[in-house]
C-alpha cells in the first residue's frame, strides 16, 4: 500500500549546530533543505506531514495526546473554526432568504396573486415552508458530502474497523471541515431556534438534541473517535433530508410527492435510526470498540463512557413518536399519559440502560482479560539499561579494597605477555586506567585467545591468561592498557550503587564475541546462530521471539526511550507497526512518563552510541568518556528515584560484553546449554554452549537490602548461572507469565527476582541523589571527524535499511566513509523517517503487523525518483 510522496514523507533537515536526538521536532512547513553524506547530496522537505491547520506536534504524549501526531492532532482551537461555520451559516441563511427562499415560497403559496394581506396562519406557513427550504438545502449538501468522503474509505462499511487504529485514525482534511461544518451548523441552530426560528411543539427536544449533537461532534473530534462520529453524523443527516423535502413538497401542495418523501422518511428513519443506529451502531461502541480501544496504559475509560452515554441520550428522545407535551385538562391538571406511549418510554429507558449496563460489563470483561496474569510480586516495573564494552574488574575490580566480599582485584593478578611462556614478561593489573582511546579486540577470535591464551577452548576452568598477548598484538602499550581498571573514586556512581543497592560478581555475557549477539541475548536469549555481525540477518531483521512479544501476548506494557538510533531495532518484529509506538525519544518522554508514573512494565533505555561535540556519547564504548556514561546512569536512577512508581521499579544495569578489557574469574565452559540448537557460521561452528567474560552488573530497587553482593544463582540446574539471559527469564517470573521460555537458555539462565521477597516493605533510606561525577576523564572533547567504531558502523547499516538505503548499489559502503558527526545525523534521520511512516500507516489503517518499507533516500529527489514508503504486511 503505497502511502504517499516525498513531499508528504520527505526527511527532516537537520543541521550539525543543533545534534540534536529528537527525532520529532516540528519545523516550518514545506522549507526544503540539502544534505550530505559521503557527498552525496539529499534534497528533502522540511515537514514530513504538513498539518492541514498549521499544527505539526513534537513527540506523541501518552493517552490521549497520542491521537493523530504528526499533523493530524485534534485541537481545542480547532473548535474555533465551527463558531466561523456557525457565523457564515447565519449570513447564507440571510442572503438565501433574501434572494431565492422568500420568493419560491410566495409562488409555491400563493401563485401568480400575492394577497396583499397574509392572515397569521398563512404567514406561519410562509416562514415554516422558507425554513425547510434552508435545512433541505443543507442536508441534501452535507448528506452529498458526507457520501463522498465515505466513498473514498475502506472501513465505512465495517463497524469492526471503526475504532482499529485508535488512537492515530487519520484525520484527513475533508474530515476536518465535515466535522467543524457539522458542529458549526448546530450552533448556528441553536442560536436560531433562540432567537428567529418558530417554536414549534417539539422545541424542547430538539433545542436538547442540539446540544447534545453539538457536544458529541466536538467531544469525538478531541477524543479521536473520527469514524465513528462521522457515520453517526451521516445517518441522522439522510432522514433529515427526506423529512424537509417532504415538508418543502406539503407547502407547495404537492400532496403525491409529500407522501413518496414521508415514506422515504419513515423507512429511512426505521431503518437507521431505530434499527442500524441503536442495533449496529451502539453495539459496535458498546461492545466491537473494546478490543480496538484496550490498549494497555492508554484505554480511555472516561472518554469512552462519556462518548457512549452521550449516543445513547442521543438515541432515547428521538426514538418515541408524537408529542412530547403533556394534554392539560379544564382545571389545569395533567391527563394521564396514555398507557401504550408510557409503554414505548419503559422500553426505551429499559433500552438506553441495557445498553450502557453492556457497555460496562464488555469494558471490565475485556480489562480482565487484557490483565489476566496479575502482578503479584512488588515489582511492577523494570528498567534495563546496557552499557557498552567493559569488564567487571575493569569497571569494579579495585572496589575490592573496601568490599571484601566483592570478588574483585588484589593486585597480584597479572598476565604473561605470551601466554604461552611462561618466562615472557608478566604484566600486572593495575588502578590507572583513567581514558582509553582505542578500542581493545573483542571479535570472537580475540576473545578465545584472551579467555584460553592458546588455540586450545578444551581448558576447564578456563585460565584467562591471553589478555596481555592478545592486546599486544594490537598495538604498543596496549597490553596495558587492558589489564588495567578504575579507582572507585573515578566510579563515583557506580561506586556509590554498589554500596545503597546490589551487584553481581558473577554475571558474564551470553557469549564469548562482540556486542550485538550479547545484546539479542538480552531480549530474546538466542543470537539466532551470530557470533558477530552478520550484516545480512542484522539488515534483514532477527526473525527469533523476543521477550517484547512475550509481553505483547500477555497484554503487559513495553517501551523503548531511545537517543540516537534504537538498536532493539535490530529485532524484526520489532519493526511492526503495532510495536511502532513503544519507540520515545529519551530526551523528551523518559522523564515526564517516569514523573506522571506512565513508565510501561517492561523498559528499555538505549544510549547515544555517536560521539558528538553538543551530545557525547554515553554509552562507555571505548573510546568513549566514562564519565558520561556515569552521568547518564546518574540521571536514569534520579528520575526513577522520585517517580511515584520507585516502590514498584527494579532498574538494571549490566554491559553487553567485556570489550576486550582483563578479568580474572573464569568463563564457564561446561553445562551451557545451546539455545535453539543453531550452529555458528564457519569457520568456527561455534554450538553457543560456554558463556562471555565476567562484566558489571547492579540490581537497583527499594526492595534490595544495602550493600548485597549476589554471586552464583540457586538453579534452576547445578550449572546454572546469571548472564544476560537472565534478562528474560526474570522477567517471565516477575511479572507471572504463562508464555513458555524463550530458548533453552532462558530456561537454563539464574533468575533475581527472589532478592526482591526478603523485604516486607521498601526501603525508605535510598538516596535521592548520587554524588556529582566532578571531572571529564579524558583530555579532549568529542571527535565528530573520527572514523566509526564496528557497531556504529552496525547502527549506520540498520539506519540504511530503515531509510531503504539498502537498496542501493552503494550499500554494503554506506557507513565506511562517514565520520562519526555525519552518521549521528544520518541514523538520527533515518529513525525519524521510518517511525513517522509508520505512523501514518496507522493512522491509514495498515495491518499492525506490517512493516514498512521505505525507499531509497539518500540520493536526490530527481535521481531517486519516487521515494514513497510502502507497507509490507509480515
Amino acid at each position: 500500500m503505497e502511502l504517499g510522496s516525498r513531499d508528504t514523507y520527505g526527511k527532516r533537515p537537520v543541521s550539525k549546530k543543533r545534534m540534536r536526538s529528537d527525532a520529532f521536532e516540528p519545523t516550518p512547513p514545506f522549507q526544503a533543505s540539502k544534505q550530505s553524506y559521503n557527498g552525496i547530496e539529499r534534497l528533502s522537505s522540511a515537514n514530513p506531514l504538513p498539518s492541514a491547520f498549521g499544527v505539526v506536534p513534537a513527540e506523541p504524549a501518552e493517552g490521549m495526546a497520542l491521537i493523530g501526531d504528526f499533523g493530524n492532532a485534534p485541537e481545542a482551537t480547532h473548535l474555533l473554526i465551527a463558531i466561523f461555520f456557525a457565523l457564515a451559516f447565519a449570513l447564507a441563511r440571510f442572503l438565501l432568504n433574501s434572494l431565492v427562499y422568500k420568493r419560491l415560497a410566495i409562488r409555491m403559496l400563493y401563485g401568480p396573486v400575492v394577497p396583499l394581506i397574509a392572515d397569521a396562519t398563512r404567514k406561519s406557513k410562509f416562514i415554516k415552508c422558507t425554513e425547510s427550504m434552508w435545512k433541505l438545502t443543507y442536508y441534501a449538501s452535507v448528506q452529498l458530502w458526507v457520501i463522498s468522503i465515505l466513498k473514498k474509505t475502506s472501513w465505512a462499511l465495517n463497524t469492526k474497523e471503526y475504532f482499529n487504529g485508535w488512537p492515530n485514525q487519520d484525520l484527513g482534511l475533508p474530515m476536518k471541515l465535515f466535522y467543524m461544518c457539522q458542529c458549526g451548523f448546530y450552533l448556528y441552530s441553536i442560536g436560531a431556534l433562540l432567537a428567529w426560528e418558530t417554536r414549534r411543539k417539539d422545541f424542547s427536544i430538539m433545542f436538547s438534541h442540539h446540544i447534545i449533537t453539538s457536544v458529541l461532534i466536538g467531544y469525538s473530534y478531541l477524543s479521536g473517535f473520527f469514524r465513528i462520529g462521522i457515520v453517526i453524523l451521516a445517518l441522522h443527516d439522510m432522514s433529515d433530508v427526506f423529512l424537509e423535502a417532504a415538508k418543502v413538497s406539503k407547502y407547495a401542495g404537492k400532496e403525491m410527492a409529500a407522501s413518496l418523501f414521508f415514506a422515504c422518511f419513515a423507512i429511512s428513519w426505521f431503518l437507521l435510526r431505530l434499527i442500524f443506529f441503536p442495533f449496529w451502531i451502539i453495539k459496535t461502541t458498546s461492545y466491537h470498540s473494546i478490543e480496538s480501544l484496550m490498549k494497555p496504559g492508554l484505554f480511555p475509560r472516561s472518554s469512552y463512557y462519556i462518548f457512549n452515554v452521550m449516543l445513547l441520550t442521543l438515541l432515547i428522545p428521538r426514538s418515541i413518536p408524537g408529542s412530547r407535551r403533556r394534554p392539560v385538562a379544564r382545571f389545569g391538571f395533567p391527563v394521564p399519559m396514555d398507557p401504550q406511549r408510557r409503554r414505548l418510554r419503559l422500553q426505551a429507558l429499559s433500552l438506553f440502560i441495557f445498553c450502557l449496563v453492556l457497555s460496562v460489563h464488555c469494558v471490565d470483561l475485556s480489562w480482565g482479560k487484557k490483565k489476566k496474569h496479575e502482578i503479584k510480586g512488588p515489582i511492577k516495573t523494570i528498567v534495563v539499561v546496557i552499557m557498552e564494552n567493559r569488564s567487571f574488574d575493569h569497571i569494579l575490580g579495585w572496589l575490592k579494597s573496601s568490599r571484601p566480599d566483592i570478588d574483585g582485584l588484589t593486585g597480584r593478578e597479572s598476565n604473561h605477555i605470551s601466554a604461552s611462556d611462561p618466562s615472557s614478561s608478566e604484566i600486572f593489573v593495575s588502578n590507572d586506567a583513567v581514558f582509553i582511546d582505542s578500542d581493545p579486540g573483542h571479535s570472537f577470535q580475540a576473545i578465545r585467545e584472551q579467555i584460553f591464551g592458546s588455540a586450545d577452548a578444551s581448558l576447564n576452568p578456563a585460565p584467562m591468561n591471553g589478555f596481555a598477548q592478545q592486546a599486544a598484538s594490537m598495538g604498543e602499550g596496549m597490553d596495558r592498557t587492558v589489564m588495567s581498571g578504575f579507582v572507585p573514586e573515578n566510579v563515583p556512581i557506580y561506586t556509590a550503587l554498589a554500596n545503597e543497592f546490589a551487584v553481581f560478581d558473577r554475571w558474564f555475557a551470553s557469549v564469548p564475541s562482540s556486542t550485538q549477539p550479547n545484546r539479542f541475548y538480552v531480549h530474546s536469549a538466542t543470537s539466532h546462530g551470530a557470533m558477530s555481525n552478520v550484516r545480512h540477518d542484522l539488515i534483514h531483521g532477527f526473525p527469533q521471539k523476543t521477550i517484547f512479544d512475550s509481553l505483547n501476548d500477555e497484554g503487559l506494557s513495553f517501551g523503548i526511550y531511545y537517543q540516537n538510533i534504537p538498536a532493539t531495532l535490530f529485532f524484526k518484529s520489532l519493526r511492526k507497526l503495532k510495536n511502532v509506538l513503544k519507540f520515545h525519544n529519551y530526551k523528551y518522554t523518559f522523564k515526564l512518563h517516569a514523573k506522571l508514573g506512565k513508565l510501561p512494565n517492561y523498559v528499555v533505555i538505549e544510549q547515544r552510541y555517536f560521539d558528538c561535540e553538543l551530545f557525547p556519547a554515553n554509552d562507555d564504548h571505548p573510546s568513549h568518556d566514562v564519565a558520561r556514561g556515569q552521568n547518564f546512569v546518574k540521571e536514569v536512577y534520579e528520575t526513577l528515584r522520585s517517580s511515584p512508581q520507585w516502590n514498584e521499579t527494579a532498574l538494571l544495569i549490566t554491559y553487553d560484553e567485556h570489550g576486550g578489557f582483563y578479568d580474572h574469574v573464569p568463563t564457564p565452559v561446561e553445562g551451557v546449554p545451546s539455545p535453539d540448537g543453531i550452529i555458528g557460521r564457519e569457520p568456527y561452528y561455534f554450538k553457543f554452549d560456554r558463556l562471555g567474560v565476567r562484566v558489571p552488573t547492579f540490581l537497583i530497587s527499594p526492595w534490595i537490602e544495602k550493600g548485597t553482593v549476589i554471586h552464583e544463582p540457586n538453579g534452576p540446574t547445578k550449572s546454572s548461572q546469571f548472564e544476560h539471559s537472565s534478562i528474560p527469564a526474570t522477567v517471565k517470573k516477575l511479572f507471572n507469565m504463562n508464555s513458555n521460555f524463550l530458548t533453552k537458555r532462558d530456561a537454563w539462565a539464574g533468575t533475581f527476582e527472589s532478592y526482591f521477597s526478603l523485604r516486607k516493605t521498601p526501603r525508605t533510606d535510598c538516596p535521592e541523589k548520587l554524588p556529582e561525577v566532578t571531572r571529564s576523564l579524558r583530555p579532549h572533547g568529542p571527535k565528530e571527524d573520527s572514523s566509526l567504531s564496528e557497531f556504529q558502523e552496525e547502527l549506520i547499516q540498520l539506519a540504511s535499511q530503515l531509510n531503504g538505503d539498502h537498496v542501493l548499489s552503494a550499500y554494503p559502503h554506506i557507513g565506511k566513509d562517514m565520520t562519526v558527526g555525519q552518521a549521528n545525523l544520518y541514523a538520527e534521520d533515518a529513525v525519524a523517517r521510518f517511525l513517522e511512516a509508520g505512523k501514518a500507516a496507522l493512522r491509514a489503517g495498515a495491518n499492525e503487523s506490517a512493516i514498512v518499507t521505505m525507499r531509497p533516500a539518500l540520493t536526490s529527489r530527481s535521481a531517486a525518483g519516487d521515494s514513497n514508503p510502502a507497507v509490507q504486511t509480515i
